[in-house]
């Protein structure tokens, strides 16, 4: 019995756990909730109760984590940019590993390198797999020099910058990446993930194209994180462990008694 209730008790204080950082992470651009599953364990048939099927608990499976569409919020910043519909703006690998990282967070800058970067310096890729460059200035054949006066970006994720007097120059265009199974994929921290074995290989491209959704520039897709949903999943799964554990403080002290 009380293997039974302590499977109780882990399975409500895991959905605890994931639904406490869902609401945690409800502001965090780009982040994706996780939902815990759980399931019965195998009964067996009790031969002195009539052969009567009893239970013995609950388990926990993975969380899975659900990549449905958030919300987008304009922010007006150009390299502020969100997918509407299905990508991950696909990125180099971080120190200390090649393998490409992936993410719906879409707040880049440029950084010192004239390259443009996440909020923590990884490298965004172009469909040549390659880093994006923006120049700060250009040279002219004259020799004077125009300095970068604007940056945009087209809903097919094509990069243009604008100088003094040269227009619209092709900086290069954003690589976006989908796989078989979205929920599959390794989170690495910073809303970033890697590819798995259950998640398939990245199958890449250019926005609109190949089923890829369009890139909203000078917006951020927001958690998609319903606070209420989640508040009401907190509540059902205290509820649960303080049931189980009132019901396991009742075992303790009935096996109290009997044993004096």
């Amino acid at each position: 019995m009380f293997s039974i209730i302590r499977s109780g008790l882990d399975t409500a204080n895991k959905e605890i756990s994931v639904v406490s950082n869902n609401i945690a992470n409800a502001n965090s651009t780009g982040f994706k909730k996780s939902r815990t599953q759980f399931e019965d364990i195998f009964s067996k048939i009790d031969e002195q109760r009539n052969a009567s099927i009893t239970g013995l608990g609950s388990r926990s499976e993975d969380p899975k984590r659900l990549h449905s569409q958030g919300s987008l919020k304009q922010t007006g910043g150009a390299l502020d940019l969100a997918v509407s519909g299905i990508g991950l703006f696909a990125l180099s690998g971080t120190e200390g590993t090649t393998l490409d990282s992936y993410t719906r967070d879409g707040s880049f800058q440029l950084d010192r390198t004239q390259t443009i970067v996440t909020t923590d310096g990884i490298p965004l890729l172009g469909t040549n797999n390659e880093p994006i460059s923006v120049p700060f200035s250009i040279q002219n054949q004259d020799g004077s020099i125009e300095y970068l006066s604007e940056l945009k970006v087209t809903a097919n994720g094509q990069i243009k910058a604008s100088y003094a007097a040269t227009k619209d120059l092709d900086m290069g265009q954003l690589l976006l990446a989908k796989f078989d199974d979205e929920s599959a994929l390794r989170s690495i921290g910073n809303n970033r993930y890697i590819a798995t074995d259950k998640s398939g290989n990245a199958q890449t491209g250019a926005a609109m194209t190949g089923g890829f959704g369009e890139v909203q520039a000078g917006s951020l897709e927001m958690s998609n994180v319903d606070i209420t949903n989640e508040l009401v999943s907190l509540i059902r799964a205290q509820q649960s462990f303080n049931g189980a554990a009132r019901i396991m403080q009742a075992e303790i002290e009935i096996a109290n008694k009997f044993t004096r």
